[in-house]
C-alpha cells in the first residue's frame, strides 16, 4: 500500500486502523480508499452519536440535580433579632432605605470573605459594624436593601427572642415610659448616708451627657441602660454601699466583665465593663462593705477605660439582661444620674 495512502488512515485513529486491516487480509490486497473512507465516517459518526446520547443524559441528570438544590435552597437563611425596629442605611450612611424588625428575613451579600463584608460607619458618635444586605418585610411581600448593623443579624438557633416564641413584652414596652418618673426613695437611695461614688476619683467627662448618658442611643435601636464613668484603666472601683455579691466576676461585653452586688436597701447594682482581673475576696455570695474596692476599672476597644453603671431597685427576679423593651434590661431597672450626682458632690 503507498505510503500516503497508509498515512490518510491513520489520521481516522483505530476505526481506520482496523479497516486497513480488514482489506489487507482480502485475496486481492485491493485497496478501496473510498469505501473505506466511507466506512470510517459512518463508524466516527456512530460513535460520535453514542457520546452524544451519554453526554447528553449525564448533563440532564446534573441539571436535574441542580434544579432540586436551587429549589431546596433559600437565600435568606437570617433573621433579624431585635426587640425593637432597626434602621437600614444607604450606601453613603446618609439616609435610611427602611426599618427592619424582629423576625424579619435577611440575605447577606457575602464578598470574597465574611470579614471583607463588614463595614464600619461612625452613626450617632458611635462607630458600628455593618453588613450590607437584603431583608424581606411585611411577610415578604416587599424588601429593602442596606447597610445593617451586624449584632442584630442572627441565625435562628441564635436569636433567643425568635426561640422563645415571644414577642416584646407590652409590659417592658410599659415600664420604659416611666422609667425616668420612678420614685426611688423606697428603696433607701434618697437618704444622705446612702452611698457613695462608686471610682475613686471625679469621672473624666460629664456622664448626664452624649453617648455616656443613661437612655443614649445604641446599636440595634437599644438605649443605653447605665452612666459610663470615664476614669483610667485599672482605676480601683468601689461598693457603694454594703451588700452581697450576687454574681461574681463574668464576661460582659468587649472584652469587660461584669460583678452584680446587692446592697442594703435591697437595690441592685450592676458594675459593668470592668477589667477581668479578680478583686481580692470578691466572689459570689461575698459580703461588701461601704468603700471596699470590688474590681477594677476595663476597655473596650472603641471607648475609653470606664465603669459601667448600671442600677435596679431589686423588686424584680430574673436575669438583668433579658432581651425586652427599649433597653433590653429587666423591668426594674432606674436612671442613675440624680443619685450618681447626689454622691459625686459628697464624695469629692
Amino acid at each position: 500500500m503507498p505510503s500516503e495512502k497508509i498515512l490518510v488512515l491513520k489520521n481516522y485513529g483505530k476505526v481506520g486502523v482496523l479497516l486497513v486491516g480488514l482489506a489487507l487480509n482480502s485475496s486481492s490486497h485491493a485497496f478501496d480508499l473510498k469505501k473505506i473512507a466511507g466506512q470510517v465516517r459512518d463508524k466516527i459518526q456512530d460513535c460520535s452519536e453514542n457520546f452524544n446520547n451519554n453526554l447528553s443524559k449525564k448533563v440532564n441528570r446534573l441539571q436535574g440535580g441542580i434544579e432540586q438544590s436551587i429549589q431546596g435552597f433559600n437565600p435568606f437563611k437570617s433573621y433579624i433579632c431585635s426587640s425593637s425596629k432597626v434602621k437600614v442605611y444607604s450606601d453613603d450612611f446618609k439616609s435610611i432605605t427602611g426599618r427592619v424588625e424582629l423576625g424579619d428575613q435577611v440575605k447577606v451579600f457575602q464578598l470574597w470573605n465574611s470579614e471583607h463584608s463588614k463595614v464600619q460607619a461612625k452613626v450617632g458618635g458611635e462607630v458600628v459594624t455593618f453588613k450590607k444586605g437584603e431583608v424581606l418585610i411585611n411577610g415578604g411581600a416587599s424588601k429593602v436593601v442596606g447597610y445593617i448593623q451586624d449584632d442584630v443579624i442572627r441565625t435562628k438557633g441564635k436569636c433567643p427572642l425568635l426561640n422563645s416564641g415571644q414577642d416584646v413584652d407590652e409590659e417592658e414596652e410599659a415600664n420604659d415610659s416611666n422609667r425616668e418618673e420612678q420614685t426611688y426613695a423606697n428603696y433607701g437611695l434618697g437618704e444622705d448616708d446612702c452611698c457613695i461614688f462608686p471610682t475613686t476619683a471625679k469621672p473624666k467627662l460629664n456622664f448626664t451627657t452624649g453617648e455616656r448618658r443613661f437612655g443614649a442611643g445604641r446599636s440595634g435601636g437599644r438605649l443605653h441602660a447605665a452612666s459610663d464613668l470615664y476614669r483610667n484603666l485599672n482605676d480601683p472601683i468601689r461598693a457603694i454601699q454594703d451588700g452581697v455579691v450576687i454574681q461574681g466576676l463574668r464576661y460582659f461585653y468587649d472584652g469587660t466583665y461584669s460583678l452584680v452586688v446587692r446592697h442594703k436597701g435591697g437595690f441592685i447594682v450592676r458594675y459593668g465593663e470592668v477589667a477581668g482581673r479578680a478583686a481580692p475576696n470578691i466572689r459570689e455570695g461575698a459580703r461588701v462593705k461601704k468603700g471596699q474596692v470590688i474590681g477594677y476599672a476595663g476597655k473596650l476597644s472603641v471607648r475609653p477605660p470606664m465603669l459601667h453603671f448600671e442600677l435596679y431597685n431589686g423588686t424584680k427576679t430574673g436575669a438583668l439582661t433579658n432581651g425586652y423593651g427599649s433597653y433590653q434590661r429587666r423591668s426594674d431597672l432606674m436612671n442613675p444620674e440624680d443619685y450618681l450626682l447626689q454622691w459625686l458632690e459628697r464624695s469629692f
